[in-house]
């Protein structure tokens, strides 16, 4: 029964990990999308830098 516990524990514990994992992953690609399709707010929003030469 012990034994039992242990690995419904660690089961809970390590689908909590890959849900933090999915949304971090989630957030980033939101990240990168926004850079790509709003890339003129993006840069006037810190200083105006200006990616084209």
């Amino acid at each position: 029964m012990l034994r039992n516990n242990k690995t419904i524990i660690i089961k809970y514990f390590l689908n909590l990990i890959n849900g933090a994992f999915l949304v971090l992953g989630l957030l980033f690609m939101g990240f990168g999308a926004w850079l790509l399709l709003d890339r003129n707010n993006f840069l006037t929003a810190f200083g105006g830098v200006s990616l084209c030469h």
